[in-house]
């Protein structure tokens, strides 16, 4: 994978272009939710754009001056794997990532939501077999509020920006070395309610790509299947019933911190310390996902992570991974 297309796909993960947007298209007045919400519009601006109908009006009626929430939370766990440095290996390790997000949606008229929240995400990496010399930090997180808007421009688009300002480093380097404030902008085009065009852009000052677009589409081209073109979870999907869905297809994970001061300087490796390191991690796989409450979802997954690198784009230092099997599970809910 050239550096374009990784940083793309870290970025469009880290920008979450949404997906569940089809959803709310196909069923105004349903609470959904999807595993790609972070540019998508609460389910009572899509309601408004896509029911001139008595259903979306009392879509729109029933939220008036009302509060949406929104809660995510994600475990992952990858087996041992080689970890290799210009084609060398040295050792393997493991790794286990964590997410929570929690977003106050508050009404503020009918065609405008204000989002205010708190985001945190955690990678941990099993490092005690590695070589010494080795690179890899053992732990990147990040600590970020929510903020931002939803607003719908007209009846076929819908707007949202946003901006995350927080800490991007390691469970050691937490502070004000580690700031950053990325900024998050797109919208969603409802052609029907059964095609829907996503585009996004991610500004990131830190990031050795600071701007970067990107597009996607969800199209539900039978009553059962949809195809979900909108990384970071770009997928194929089969609804059993109104609770159980099967889906397969790709995930996409990363995001740019800035590491511990003094890493690398015993073993060597002087530029890394306090470095920006860029890591980015695509998994291939399958699993299911089960509405067992209204507003709730809970899925499952698992497959092989096909990819992983940890940049240090000022460096000029580059490690990366071999495949490994990897779990997933998660639940989101909005009320």
């Amino acid at each position: 994978m050239s550096p374009i297309p990784r940083r793309l796909a870290l970025i469009l993960a880290s920008a979450g272009i949404a997906s569940c947007i089809g959803a709310w298209a196909a069923d105004p007045t349903a609470n959904a939710t999807g595993d790609l919400s972070d540019l998508l519009p609460p389910p009572e601006l899509a309601a408004s754009s896509n029911s001139g109908s008595s259903a979306g009006g009392a879509a729109k009626g029933s939220a008036q001056g009302g509060v949406t929430e929104e809660i995510e939370l994600e475990g992952m766990h990858a087996f041992g794997a080689k970890a290799r440095h210009g084609g060398d290996a040295f050792g393997s390790f493991t790794e286990t990532s964590s997410h929570f997000k929690y977003v106050a949606v508050p009404q503020i008229s009918k065609d405008l939501f204000l989002r205010v929240g708190v985001e945190w995400d955690r990678f941990d990496f099993g490092t005690s077999n590695l070589h010494p010399n080795f690179g890899l930090p053992s732990t990147l997180e990040s600590e970020a509020l929510v903020l931002g808007a939803d607003w719908k421009l007209s009846e076929q688009w819908l707007l949202r920006a946003e901006i995350s300002p927080g800490f991007y480093g390691t469970s050691e380097n937490l502070g004000m070395n580690s700031a950053s404030v990325p900024v998050t902008v797109g919208g969603v085009y409802l052609q029907s309610p059964d095609l829907q065009w996503i585009v996004g852009m991610r500004i990131d000052p830190r990031s050795d790509y600071p701007v970067m677009p990107g597009a996607g589409v969800r199209w539900q081209f039978a009553d059962q299947w949809t195809l979900d073109a909108v990384l970071p979870t770009p997928r194929i999907e089969y609804e059993l019933n109104k609770k159980v869905e099967f889906f397969a297809g790709a995930s996409v994970d990363g995001g740019t911190f800035r590491v511990n001061n003094g890493t690398g300087v015993g073993a060597g490796r002087p530029g890394l310390s306090s470095a920006m390191v860029s890591y980015t991690e695509v998994g291939m796989g399958g699993g299911v996902a089960w509405k067992f409450l209204p507003g709730f979802e809970l899925d499952g997954s698992g497959g092989y992570l096909v990819y992983r690198d940890f940049d240090y784009f000022n460096s000029k230092a580059d490690y990366k991974a071999d495949p490994a099997p990897y779990i997933d599970l998660s639940v989101s809910a909005k009320f």
